[in-house]
This record gives C-alpha cells, sequence and structure tokens, in this order.
C-alpha cells in the first residue's frame, strides 16, 4: 500500500513516542488500528457498490438494446411487405415441383 521501509516506520514511531508520550502510546495505536479497520471496511463497501452498480448498468444496456431490436422487428416487416404470417401464404402457394411432374400426364381417369 505505501511504500515505506523499515527506517521511515521506526522515525514515525519515534515522533509519535515523542508527541504522545509512552504512557498513552498504547491507546493510541489501538485507536489508529480500529480506524484503518473501519477505513478498509469502508472501502471494500464503496468498491462493492460501485462493482454492483456497474453489473446493472450493464444488465440495464442489455435490456434496452434488446428490447429496440424487439421494437425494430414490427418496422422491418412493415418496410418489407411481410405480415408475419408465413404458414397460410406458404399453404396458398401451389409445389411448382409436382405441377411440373404432373404436368405432361393425364389426370382425367
Amino acid at each position: 500500500m505505501f511504500d515505506i521501509g523499515f527506517q521511515e516506520i521506526i522515525v514515525i514511531f519515534l515522533v509519535a513516542l515523542i508527541v504522545v508520550g509512552p504512557k498513552n502510546l498504547p491507546q493510541v495505536g489501538r485507536a489508529l488500528g480500529r480506524a484503518f479497520a473501519e477505513f478498509r471496511r469502508a472501502m471494500a463497501e464503496v468498491k462493492d457498490a460501485v462493482e454492483s452498480n456497474e453489473v446493472v448498468r450493464e444488465f440495464k444496456e442489455e435490456y434496452e438494446k434488446a428490447r429496440d431490436g424487439i421494437r425494430k422487428i414490427p418496422e422491418e416487416y412493415a418496410t418489407s411487405g411481410e405480415t408475419g404470417d408465413n404458414t397460410k401464404q406458404e399453404e396458398a402457394k401451389p409445389n411448382k415441383i409436382e405441377d411440373s411432374e404432373n404436368a405432361g400426364k393425364d389426370t382425367r381417369g
């Protein structure tokens, strides 16, 4: 996290010993430890919230893309002239293969 070497830690400890005093130094150390722990927990919560918001945003974008794509489908059928009911149209069309085979045959009996 911090790029602090052993010598820097000793200097910080000596300054804290002079400023706080030997009697209150353990209490200050505990308070600093608790403060660091609380800070780490808060940062973890913020990180989780940001990540979850990012996931929600990605899902929302995908949902909007899918919704827009679905809305474009009727427009595409309207511009191409198709009704979307292809099964009835296919049944009504004569089968060209059968017609060409039966063209030479006499079906009157």
